[in-house]
């Protein structure tokens, strides 16, 4: 992996102008601010998403530039839980396609929007059509999450995806720094399952639960097993497989 990366947030604008000259694709952090039991700070999903983000700027350098993150997502089924900042879906549309159209006007064509959220998902597939129609730009985005394969690796319980054994293994190697260790907890299951659309293999129906109504402490999954070496070969795979998919982005 290079040591350089464009990092727009920490360029003056001469440095931005040079570097726009090589630079084909925007990276675009998306995440929320939302609670993540006690086993992970509530930065988590944006934290995740912008280092994922920034390792993927190193590896295409000078290719690509990182936007600014956007920290809030749509998070209302958390709001239950103190802490949590939820955007509408129509507020979450209009600043993507703001800072879309910002980047626009400074020459950029195709972007590609490093999601850390699943909350986020549906009003991305929503936004990305909208961008490509109103503004003719490409937009391609992707969760920040393992393949399958290494999903069933370091799975040990029966319902994950939110501060569950994955997410809080990525964070011990991703952003330490958010990692509750001291705290980890198993997610203290209610009365329905969790149906957010996050989990191919089951194919549920999708339901509106708040959290509190399916984790009594927020958490899925058991962080008690999670750890940084697991994090670290998850982060490296998403990294080598979104990697590929970029360059076949760009290249198209």
């Amino acid at each position: 992996m290079a040591d350089k990366a464009f990092v727009l947030a920490e360029m003056s604008w001469p440095e931005v102008k040079e570097a726009l000259k090589t630079v084909e694709v925007a990276i675009i952090p998306t995440g929320s601010n939302e609670q993540h039991g006690p086993n992970i700070a509530e930065s988590s999903d944006i934290a995740l998403a912008t280092a994922g983000a920034r390792n993927l700027a190193r590896r295409l350098y000078p290719r690509a530039i990182l936007a600014p993150s956007l920290p809030f997502g749509v998070s209302p089924h958390h709001m239950r839980f103190p802490g949590t900042i939820s955007l509408r879906p129509e507020t979450f549309i209009e600043v993507l396609r703001d800072v879309v159209g910002s980047l626009q006007k400074h020459g950029l064509q195709k972007f590609f929007i490093l999601n850390g959220h699943g909350g986020n998902m549906a009003t991305l597939n929503v936004i990305t059509w909208k961008l490509r129609q109103e503004l003719g730009v490409k937009v391609a985005y992707a969760l920040h999450w393992p393949s399958p394969t290494l999903v069933d690796k370091y799975q040990r319980s029966p319902r994950i995806g939110h501060a569950c054994e994955i997410e809080t293994s990525l964070a011990m190697h991703l952003t330490p720094n958010i990692a509750k260790t001291e705290a980890l907890a198993k997610g203290q299951m209610l009365g329905p399952a969790f149906s957010g659309g996050m989990d191919a293999k089951t194919n549920d129906i999708i339901t509106a639960n708040y959290f509190d109504e399916v984790t009594a402490n927020g958490a899925l999954g058991d962080a008690t097993y999670a750890s940084a070496e697991a994090g670290k070969e998850m982060a490296r795979e998403i990294e080598d497989r979104l990697t590929t998919h970029l360059e076949q982005f760009l290249a198209a």
